[in-house]
């Protein structure tokens, strides 16, 4: 179950040991993307090049302004190598987030099975999709014409418990299979971003 990403300082234990990274004093637990989704069960956003590589977030700060700022000291170096606390300011809305390099991975698109059949063998169900989902698709494709596939010599079956047709819908005078453009339009991955061109039929 996906959570509210929630990270606040947290003052470290001084270690042990004689020597010590300053990553061990951090007050901030920091991420990678693999480590972001199973904390919280969400991705973190898509990586902004143009902002900070930026492992860690602070749930404290105040975004209720956009023009809101956070102050926090780093270790760093001077000119001549020595070790120093330097102080950087960010906006505070950066600072409550991380911003991680890499890809989004969206969960893969996934068929159901069906035991609808036509003539007696089988329906594909990738042909297959729910009437909302295909009012939706001729809705934002322009389409019209909403239609289940109908062949009065091979006769369809289908169980009680399977909501799913093979709905299609008119283009430029010619049907497009709802089923099949959802597998278009989920190729990468459930929630995915793209567009759709609809200079050729079917839509790509």
């Amino acid at each position: 179950m996906a959570t509210n990403p929630v990270s606040q300082p947290v003052i470290p234990a001084q270690p042990s040991t004689e020597f010590y990274g300053v990553q061990e004093l951090a007050l901030f637990q920091a991420y990678s993307r693999d480590s972001y989704l199973a904390a919280f069960g969400v991705q973190a956003a898509a990586y902004d090049p143009t902002r900070r590589r930026k492992s860690w977030f602070d749930s404290t700060v105040d975004v209720s302004d956009p023009g809101n700022v956070a102050v926090y000291h780093i270790a760093g170096q001077d000119q001549n190598g020595n070790g120093i606390l330097k102080q950087i300011v960010m906006p505070a809305q950066e600072a409550a987030t991380v911003n991680l390099p890499g890809t989004i991975q969206y969960p893969p698109y996934v068929v159901a099975p069906t035991l609808a059949t036509r003539n007696g063998n089988p329906l594909n169900p990738n042909y297959l999709s729910l009437q909302s989902d295909a009012q939706a698709l001729m809705t934002q494709l322009g389409g019209s014409n909403l239609q289940q596939e109908d062949l009065p010599f091979f006769p369809a079956s289908y169980p009680s418990d399977e909501p799913r047709r093979p709905w299609y819908f008119l283009m430029q005078g010619q049907p497009v299979n709802v089923g099949m453009l959802l597998l278009t339009r989920n190729a990468q991955g459930v929630g995915s971003p793209g567009h759709w061109d609809v200079s050729s039929i079917p839509p790509v």
